[in-house]
């Protein structure tokens, strides 16, 4: 998604910052300076992180931070060379600038779950209300009442639940299903996916399918635990499902090989075909327990198991704001001396 990429001019300032932080002053030869510093000094710690988000609050912190700065504390930079990226992959990908090789693409059904509650991270504010979130991280006036009324209160309830659904749609779902696009759109292969699996109703109450919840499954280290904890049904079948879907792409570019492998033979007669990505159909595999083929539609909360058409096109017309999240709207005027 294209907010997490820096601009050079707002990385050249960060990361001087950094630098002097290092004990790398602006004047010297920067470069031979950090090569000795030592490696460790690079791993920002607990305290260093703490120290960032405070002064982020106070207005006195290192400027121009990435998108998911203090939590991703670097990102990479369009820089503009050939050797480094010229653009925002996302737009080099709808440009036809890419390799074109298969992929897999998706995301959780409840992506964003964990990550509106962390806003206030950003400003001091111990819970930030969905219109002030809004109105503060989509600059255009106009595009923030769109916003506001496409995660309008009525149907979805609660602000929390607001927040967590623009979060997945905005930064997981929509920029997945453009990379489908584009790559189908330039003649290459892709399969969308959401990961849908029902952990019960309490903890689909809470947190749901969050991010990163697919992986003890795909890697099958940590799913039997799982599911003896949340006492699950069909959790293997859904590891099985995870797993041979991404060890066929690995074997022969495809979530279902002609010739399935050995220890997947099985669960490939169970499973539908998983059908290429384009935009006519826009079909994806809903991943659980017994995986489902659907298409992206116009549906409402809680049935958006993929974001809506309507939604992701309104959030790719405009900007959004990030480094505006600690502004004046969220604390006082504090003066630093």
């Amino acid at each position: 998604t294209d907010w997490f990429f820096q601009p050079l001019e707002n990385a050249t300032s960060f990361y001087s910052r950094c630098a002097e932080d290092l004990g790398c002053k602006e004047g010297q030869d920067r470069l031979e300076c950090l090569r000795k510093v030592p490696f460790a000094r690079f791993n920002p710690s607990v305290v260093a992180l703490a120290k960032d988000v405070i002064t982020g609050w106070l207005h006195i912190g290192r400027g121009m931070v990435p998108g998911a700065f203090p939590f991703m504390a670097f990102s990479a930079v369009i820089d503009g060379s050939p050797a480094g990226l010229t653009d925002s992959p996302l737009a080099l990908m709808q440009k036809g600038q890419f390799n074109k090789v298969p992929l897999i693409v998706g995301a959780n059904k409840e992506d964003g779950d964990i990550f509106f509650p962390v806003i206030p991270v950003f400003n001091p504010k111990p819970s930030v209300d969905f219109t002030t979130f809004i109105q503060t991280a989509v600059k255009n006036t106009t595009a923030a009442q769109q916003v506001l009324e496409a995660y309008s209160l009525d149907e979805f309830g609660n602000d929390g639940r607001r927040g967590a659904r623009f979060m997945r749609d905005v930064i997981f779902q929509c920029p997945a299903r453009d990379v489908a696009r584009a790559f189908a759109d330039a003649g290459g292969t892709s399969y969308l996916y959401v990961f849908s699996f029902d952990f019960g109703k309490k903890w689909m109450e809470t947190i749901g399918d969050c991010h990163a919840m697919e992986l003890p499954f795909l890697f099958r280290n940590y799913e039997g635990i799982l599911g003896k904890l949340f006492n699950l049904t069909g959790y293997e079948a859904l590891s099985d499902a995870l797993g041979c879907a991404w060890m066929s792409f690995v074997t022969c570019h495809a979530p279902q090989c002609q010739q399935p492998i050995p220890s997947c033979a099985d669960n490939d007669a169970h499973v539908p075909a998983w059908p290429q990505y384009d935009r006519g159909n826009q079909k994806f595999n809903s991943i659980k327990a017994s995986p489902e083929i659907g298409s992206i539609q116009e549906l409402k909360y809680p049935q958006d198991v993929m974001s809506p058409d309507s939604r992701c096109d309104l959030l790719a017309s405009f900007d959004l704001a990030w480094d505006d999240l600690a502004r004046a709207q969220y604390m006082p005027n504090v003066v630093v001396v």
